[in-house]
């Protein structure tokens, strides 16, 4: 919460269980309450002031032959101001009826008077409409400065007047208990409190470095309902010491130039890892490990910067053990249960806020795995060079197979939810309704799709656009989520029932070939019309029959016939097993239908 001048500081409390306000009312026993805390000020945000708009906005012409186009600035305020979750539809929606009542009567009448698909559109069509270039009067040419100084400075007036309409309309009012979820009731309705799960606060701990300190002296009782696996002292400080450590190496290595490769030191490293858990392991990790310290991190790492990654590993006893640790907790989604309204699917809003906290979480979880392969690799490279392993060398080289395979899933999965609509959709006719009988073999395996038949592409309900992310593509049709009721806590039962569904891990998977999860994933990605998208995913994976079978499949929607014909041969031979051991039929494929479609094909 905030007060009225917009100070981001808040006051949070600890509480055993955030759900039991009853005991106001009729005290237990034993207080639950521990102290009040003020809440810590991120200070990576960007501020979005005049200052951050300068520095992404030209004044230069965007286009020198049509001197009038700004439709830089529209498209850079409009990804800002619908950011999911930053300002209420109620305050957008009042901010631009009050420009449009503002401007010259008749001036903009053609403008106003239209039918818009979307709010988004209307946004970048009517603001500024009024505005007319002026020329120079000796010259006659254009003053594109003078104009765009103006068009944006009505675009800064427009961001300004919906920060101040949604500073007042989300002014708290109280706090309600509604089912099992703490809410603040606001002018327009209730915000519900939408809780980090394990992994994002290790991630973020990480990040805060001393800054997090506090956190260690917590008592486990007031970390027990909400973050059990960091309840113990002993975990959290383990879990804090590797994220703070690997989150260091990452920053070091970011702010240093490749001496071979275009880029930092991290993206080259980042780049030869991601082409390698692409491929099958056909090297001992632990060579590879090697490698990638010889070449990518410690020939970046002065020593005074390995002293820090040292002193930071210090609050961790075993690091091997602080590795097992966090990787379990990786490959572990906190199942929530809730009860389905049939009647009940989200809007495109609800789908855009639900996207913005599916993107949150695997960036969280993304950064972790990350941590954990960086120290991984620096704490191999040290009992190595000296000889002395502090745990059984085997328990150590199956902890890095298990950090490359962990980190693979997750960079699979920041990939789609970084990813706009694939742009290939409005090049390619409808599909139909109904697939002719047969022709999908694995989706037939897989169950039906949720797919939302008939509706408009590119657009989910309320007319809300979904063409800036595949994630939000996916979760208006292919991956819709269920509704819980009895509740407004359903964000993060819906985002670990996507997690649960996606992401193919278990405690101690070392092995990088496709499983279920990811081919369902990659159909699922086709289904919903992105081919384009789904060849890329495919390629993130070694071959397997079902990946295959999908980037044939996508190939033939982009009219790659030839390509496509390659594709399905291989995965008809897959079937026969006469491809490489990593193209292992998947068990909810039927082998001789799989090759009656090539043939057919």
């Amino acid at each position: 919460m905030w007060d009225c001048k917009g100070s981001i500081s808040a006051q949070s409390i600890m509480m055993d269980d955030i759900f039991q306000f009853t005991t106001y009312i009729e005290p237990a026993n034993a207080s639950l309450l521990h102290e009040w805390q003020v809440a810590s000020q991120d200070t990576t945000v960007e501020r979005c002031d005049t200052a951050y708009f300068d520095n992404l906005l030209s004044l230069e012409a965007l286009d020198p032959t049509n001197p009038e186009d700004t439709s830089d600035f529209g498209q850079a305020f409009v990804e800002h101001l619908f950011l999911p979750g930053r300002f209420s539809v109620l305050s957008l929606t009042t901010a631009l009826e009050e420009y449009i009542s503002s401007l010259p009567r008749g001036r903009a009448y053609a403008e106003v008077s239209q039918s818009f698909a979307s709010l988004q559109k209307k946004f970048e069509r009517i603001v500024g409409c009024d505005l007319e270039m002026t020329y120079d009067s000796l010259t006659g040419a254009a003053e594109v400065q003078e104009y765009r100084v103006k068009m944006k400075s009505t675009w800064l007036g427009i961001w300004a007047r919906v920060r101040n309409l949604d500073l007042a309309a989300r002014w708290p009012l109280g706090t309600i208990v509604l089912g099992n979820s703490l809410a603040a009731v606001t002018r327009e309705g209730c915000s519900a409190l939408i809780p980090q799960d394990d992994c994002t606060l290790a991630a973020n701990l990480g990040q805060l470095g001393a800054a997090s300190d506090g956190v260690i002296d917590l008592p486990s009782i007031a970390l027990r309902k909400l973050h059990p696996a960091l309840a113990d002292p002993a975990a959290r400080s383990n879990a804090m010491a590797i994220a703070g450590a690997g989150t260091h190496i990452a920053e070091v290595l970011s702010s240093v130039h490749h001496e071979e490769q275009n880029g930092t030191a991290l993206e080259a490293f980042i780049a030869k890892l991601e082409t390698d858990v692409a491929r099958p392991y056909l090297v001992d990790v632990e060579v590879t490990v090697m490698n990638y310290w010889a070449e990518y991190i410690g020939a970046y790492l002065a020593e005074e910067e390995q002293t820090a990654v040292r002193r930071l590993l210090s609050e961790c006893p075993v690091v091997t053990q602080g590795l097992a640790e966090l990787l379990s907790m990786l490959s572990t989604i906190v199942s929530a249960t809730a009860a389905v309204d049939e009647s009940l699917r989200y809007s495109g809003l609800g789908n855009a806020l639900l996207g913005a906290n599916i993107t949150t979480t695997i960036q969280a979880r993304y950064r972790l795995a990350r941590s954990v392969l960086l120290v991984a690799t620096f704490h191999y490279a040290e009992m190595d060079e000296s000889g002395e392993f502090d745990t059984d060398q085997d328990d150590l080289v199956r902890l890095l197979n298990m950090a490359m395979t962990t980190y693979q899933r997750y960079r699979v999965l920041q990939w789609v939810v970084e990813q706009p609509s694939d742009d290939t959709r409005s090049q390619r006719a409808r599909r139909s309704t109904k697939r002719r009988n047969g022709d999908d073999v694995l989706s037939e395996g897989f169950g039906t799709l949720r797919v939302r038949e008939g509706e408009e592409e590119g657009i989910d309900a309320d007319n809300y656009e979904t063409a800036y992310s595949l994630l939000h593509s996916l979760l208006a049709r292919g991956m819709a989520q269920d509704v819980a009721s009895g509740g407004l806590g359903d964000i993060n039962t819906a985002t670990s029932t996507f997690l649960e569904r996606t992401l193919s891990m278990y405690n101690g998977l070392w092995d990088n070939v496709p499983l279920e999860k990811d081919v369902r994933l990659a159909l699922t990605i086709l289904e919903d019309g992105q081919p384009v998208h789904a060849g890329v995913f495919t390629s993130s994976f070694p071959d397997s029959s079902g990946m295959i079978y999908v980037k044939a499949r996508a190939y033939l929607d982009i009219g790659e016939v030839e390509q496509s014909m390659t594709q399905f041969e291989k995965a008809a031979r897959g079937c026969q097993g006469e491809l490489s051991t990593t193209a292992a039929v998947d068990a909810t494929t039927d082998r001789r239908s799989l090759v009656g479609i090539y043939h057919s094909a």
